[in-house]
């Protein structure tokens, strides 16, 4: 498929066509006089270059000069580069146009980066785009990477990330995911913005692995299984061996991620960490921060029954629990799957 159809269904429009060196800003369509927007250069179909300007017809009208003026040193020059071999090929560039503000309110430098992580241009230097910077990659919180989760396994797929090369980001149900793709997603809701490819990177001892292990996620090798290692308890030993799901439901509550912005959330609601069954406050006996040990985080609401690929986990779905009551309520859902499973082997 020619990929100039994404940018059709974007709305861009064909604003000129560059022929010859002579071609000169007047001959663009009168509609994108003084509006700001995002450019494209394309060649049979192909789109090769993306732009972006406060002043669409300045900018483009600054090309023929360089590209074929005494000096093309510039950081363009990839573009002047292919422009001239497109000419000496017989052949003429498209120039199309999306204008900001008619009905819309993008931001055109974000649009165009939207549109360079999705269609990666040969003509744009991709290597000069900045990574984000530490600080805003930490942003992605365990519930954006929940949510991340939730979104790929129901489909979504309109998104720049490919399928994962070395590692699967492992989830609850078996499914895997390319931990890239997860993480731009949950940044890209962090911050509010698109989030590409070229903005962070992946693999062990990235932030992106650390903030996905964090949030209770495996990552393993492609092609490898999930290495089991079986809870320390003996019931939950015992509940958990040879089932995958409750075994990393498990792990999954002793993840620190969600763990850590549970208390922190409870904290700020109630001003102290206390068991919400039976409203045992450890601090008194055991003053802070020891007593904030003694509670520990439950994924309340998920039940054996509804363990179903993907489910997403919300902080509201999470207890804070004194160690006594977590153990009696993982002891329930022990013999609730001991219950439900001769129900499905009869259904």
């Amino acid at each position: 498929m020619q990929n100039v159809e994404h940018l059709i269904n974007w709305n861009f429009a064909l604003v000129g066509e560059w022929r010859t060196p002579e071609w000169a800003a007047e001959d663009l369509s009168p509609g994108i006089q003084g509006k700001a927007g995002v450019f494209a250069f394309v060649v049979d179909g192909q789109v090769c270059y993306i732009g972006s300007s406060r002043r669409l017809d300045e900018a483009l009208g600054r090309y023929p000069r360089r590209a074929f003026g005494p000096s093309t040193a510039t950081p363009l020059r990839k573009v002047h580069k292919g422009v001239r071999e497109t000419f000496a090929a017989g052949r003429v560039v498209g120039i199309y146009a999306f204008t900001i503000g008619s009905g819309n309110d993008l931001d055109e430098v974000e649009f165009a980066h939207q549109l360079i992580d999705e269609l990666s241009p040969p003509w744009n230097n991709l290597r000069s785009a900045k990574r984000l910077p530490a600080s805003e990659l930490r942003k992605a919180l365990s519930h954006h990477i929940e949510g991340a989760v939730e979104k790929l396994l129901r489909g979504f797929a309109d998104h720049p990330f490919g399928e994962s090369t070395d590692y699967d980001l492992l989830t609850t149900s078996g499914r895997r995911l390319s931990p890239k793709a997860v993480f731009g997603l949950a940044l890209s809701d962090a911050l509010g913005s698109h989030v590409g490819p070229r903005h962070f990177t992946g693999g062990v001892g990235t932030i992106c692995f650390q903030l996905l292990v964090e949030a209770g996620y495996e990552i393993v090798p492609k092609g490898k299984t999930l290495d089991v290692e079986l809870p320390p308890l003996d019931d939950e030993r015992e509940w958990a061996e040879g089932n995958l799901k409750l075994l990393v439901h498990l792990r999954r509550e002793r993840a620190r991620g969600l763990a850590r912005e549970k208390k922190k959330l409870f904290k700020m609601q109630h001003g102290k960490l206390f068991c919400e069954k039976c409203g045992f406050d450890p601090a008194p006996m055991y003053g802070a921060p020891y007593g904030d040990s003694c509670i520990e985080v439950h994924h309340a609401k998920i039940a054996v029954e509804a363990m179903e690929p993907g489910h997403g986990t919300k902080l509201e779905d999470l207890q804070c629990l004194c160690a006594n009551c977590h153990r009696v309520v993982h002891r329930r859902m022990k013999d609730e799957a001991k219950t439900e499973a001769p129900r499905q082997q009869s259904s």
